[in-house]
């Protein structure tokens, strides 16, 4: 976990250095807030990626076994 750097610093004596303090932890929390919801956008484009990936795989292997089956009876296609 990331340490804040306020906390290895004093705290702010005065109004000016108190709204530059709290004006950067917003910016940081922003920052956050919008690397939290490109990591939301990447979880649901990879969760849609699996799902196609894991449909084609169930495909194919519904495939294989079908010629699988085939071959055991003897049946060319």
């Amino acid at each position: 976990m990331e340490r804040l750097s306020t906390i290895a610093r004093a705290p702010p004596r005065t109004r000016a250095q108190l709204a530059s303090e709290v004006t950067r932890l917003e910016f940081e929390r922003d920052r956050a807030l919008r690397d939290l919801a490109l990591l939301e956008t990447k979880r649901a484009a990879a969760e849609r990626r699996f799902a196609s990936i894991d449909a084609r795989s169930k495909k194919l292997r519904s495939l294989f076994a079908d010629l699988e089956a085939d071959e055991a009876t003897g049946d060319p296609r």
